[in-house]
Order: C-alpha cells, then structure tokens, then sequence
C-alpha cells in the first residue's frame, strides 16, 4: 500500500502492507525483506497506507499510520515491535464519546519531528503531537466529502513566505489548500475534477506549482500563482486506467505517475510556462521497444 526510500541509505526500502505488516529491504542483500514487523496489537493490524521518515541522519525514526488508529514509531534496527505507539481518536463533542481515526493518509513539515496532521476515511483532517504529554490528536478540521487520499507540506515552507502551505486530495473530486497555523478552513478548493483525487504534490523547486493525478488517468500542473481556476497543463494517460500515485523529481523537471494497471510514466516538464509542447510521456515499465 505505501513504500519509501530510507533517505540516508538509498539501498534500504520499507513498505507498508495490506495486512498491516512493515517490511524493509535492503538491495544489496537480497529481493526477500531482510525484517519486517510482527502482527501484533502493538502494532497495525489493518491497511498501511502511508509512512514517513522524521529526523536526521543519526537521529530518525520510520512513522507509520493504518485505518486501524494506530500511529506507530519504528527504529530500523529492530523492525519487529514499534518503539512507540499510539492511539488516534477523535472526540465527539457534544456527546464526549472517543472514536478511533481511521487514518489514511499522513504528513509533516520540513523538518519536523513532533508535529503532525492526518487525514481520514470520515473526510477530517487531524492535527496532533507524537511525544509529550499531548501525545495524539490536538485539533480537528472537516471540510472534504471523501476519504482523504493524500497529505503533503509545501517543501519551501520554512524558507519562504509559503508558510505550511498544505495540500490535501479526496475522493469527494477535490483538491485543498490549507494553512494550519492559522486555519478557520481550506485557503481555496480546487474542484474541476471529474474523479477520485489519488494524490497531489507539490513541486520541489516552485513554490508555487503542484502536480494532480486522479482516477479519470489525468495528471494536472496547476501554478496557484498564475490560475486558481483551472491547470496550466493537463494530459490524460491513453490506457484508460487510473493514475494513482506522482512523485516529483528532486530537479522539478520531471513528474513519474503510477497507475492501476502497474506501469509508471514519466512526463518531462521543461520551460517556464509549463507549456503544452514541453510536456512528453515515456511508458517504460510494461512497455515493449
């Protein structure tokens, strides 16, 4: 359901699984994980669905979030049980019942270790700490329709006036730009979407520009500078299928999209304008010469 690149060993990758089991592997070994978690109800038992690294290179720690509540801390010295774990509920406030968030999708700020927010299955958004006496969820902010697919900060926002720019997507056709510091609700909504928002990132270089992809296969540049309104570009995958995940190359230059059928394209995104012509697709995993 969810795998990333451990940032201080390109060679380790940990995935979270369906079951709720993480697994790491390390390339250089073998194609088998090396560890994995023990299922257990210390740690998740249902979907993995995202994960984040936090800290510095001899001081950081794997963090995981399931539909099961759980958010849990891992050393990757010992992936067998969390080294912290704790339960996500949300209160009702009129009835002060405590429910368990059923937490799909996670995100920090640049930087940050403690502070984090989630987004859930019932369409909230929840802001919380992982240590401390507060440990859990602080806050809570419904605005979308939907399980909320995909959190993530913008990675300019401790060095420019973008501060904590936050996006989130949901299966409700839109996208949500917030700000949590000082927030009575999304700063704009981007709803021209015709389908299931799967995920939507900012781009590493352009404070500015974030890309979409959705369940129609459209992938989106949108340059919140230039057009709340509508993209500056968008093409839509031939194949017919849902693009479901995208990820930025470090430069900004180029765009890799996953869809449902398995293969990874990867759009060139040259020039300023972010122009039609500057934008080409190369199909290279399922793909014969």
């Amino acid at each position: 359901n969810s795998a990333l690149f451990y940032p201080f060993a390109p060679n380790v990758v940990v995935g979270g699984t369906y079951s709720g089991e993480i697994v790491l592997w390390d390339m250089r070994a073998k194609s088998t994980p090396v560890q994995h978690s023990a299922l257990s109800s210390q740690g998740h038992t249902h979907p993995v669905y995202s994960m984040s690294f936090v800290g510095r290179q001899n001081s950081n720690s794997l963090v995981s979030v399931s539909t099961d509540g759980h958010m849990c801390s891992w050393s990757l010295s010992n992936m067998s049980i969390p080294a912290e774990s704790t339960m996500l509920y949300s209160v009702n406030g009129s009835k002060n019942l405590k429910k368990e968030v059923p937490v799909t999708s996670l995100a920090f700020a640049q930087d940050e270790t403690n502070d984090f927010v989630v987004g859930g299955e019932d369409g909230c958004l929840y802001t919380g700490n992982i240590h401390g006496s507060k440990a859990g969820v602080t806050g809570s902010y419904r605005d979308h329709f939907g399980p909320i697919t995909s959190l993530h900060y913008n990675p300019s926002s401790s060095t420019s006036q973008e501060t904590d720019l936050l996006l989130s997507c949901s299966m409700d056709f839109s996208i949500k730009l917030w700000s949590l510091k000082n927030c009575e609700g999304p700063l704009h909504t981007f709803d021209v979407a015709s389908d299931y928002i799967y995920d939507a990132k900012w781009c590493p270089n352009k404070s500015a520009v974030f890309a979409s992809c959705d369940g129609a296969g459209e992938l989106s540049v949108w340059d919140i500078n230039s057009d709340l309104e509508k993209p500056v570009e968008s093409v839509v995958t031939e194949r017919g299928c849902a693009y479901s995940s995208l990820r930025w190359t470090p430069d900004g230059k180029n765009i890799m999209v996953g869809d449902s059928q398995g293969y990874v394209d990867l759009y060139r995104v040259a020039g300023e304008n972010l122009s039609a012509e500057n934008v080409n697709v190369l199909h290279f995993l399922g793909e014969e010469e």
